[in-house]
């Protein structure tokens, strides 16, 4: 599961988007880095690209964070014992801030859990209506007309 590198389509201008790839369950994910790199320009043993600049020093920065986060990513699993599932790496590579932010992290909870508490919430709600609805049911009916309310 290692991290390998990829170039993408090439552009008008000659560069190629540049592409980190992980394979996980035999399936391969890409990564998009918005990186465009001259094929010329890079060194693949270092893995890096070649020149001099803000610019070049920015883009490598750039994969090397990504890189980073990738492996975190798997070496939290590796460690933990959990299955890693390409999904699973989608969402933690997507959203990186739910594990060290509170608020990000019980956002995206409540989102999971809405659907489940509008149930709760409607169930509970016609039973209040349904309890209400009997008393109210009871106090309209007489006795002497033969329905008995306990």
């Amino acid at each position: 599961m290692k991290p390998q590198t990829t170039f993408g389509k090439k552009k008008k201008e000659g560069s190629h988007l540049f592409y980190i790839q992980v394979i996980i369950e035999r399936e391969r994910v890409q990564i998009n880095t918005k990186v465009s790199v001259l094929p010329a320009d890079w060194d693949e043993k270092k893995g890096i690209i070649k020149g001099k600049g803000t610019d070049v020093s920015d883009n490598n920065l750039i994969i090397e964070n990504i890189r980073a986060r990738i492996n975190q990513i798997l070496v939290k699993y590796r460690l933990s014992n959990k299955k890693l599932t390409v999904q699973l790496f989608k969402s933690e590579f997507s959203n990186p801030s739910y594990e060290t932010d509170f608020i990000a992290w019980m956002t995206q909870e409540i989102k999971a859990k809405k659907n489940e508490v509008g149930r709760f919430f409607f169930s509970l709600l016609s039973c209040f209506f349904v309890t209400i609805f009997s008393y109210y049911y009871c106090a309209l009916f007489v006795p002497e007309r033969g329905y008995i309310c306990s």
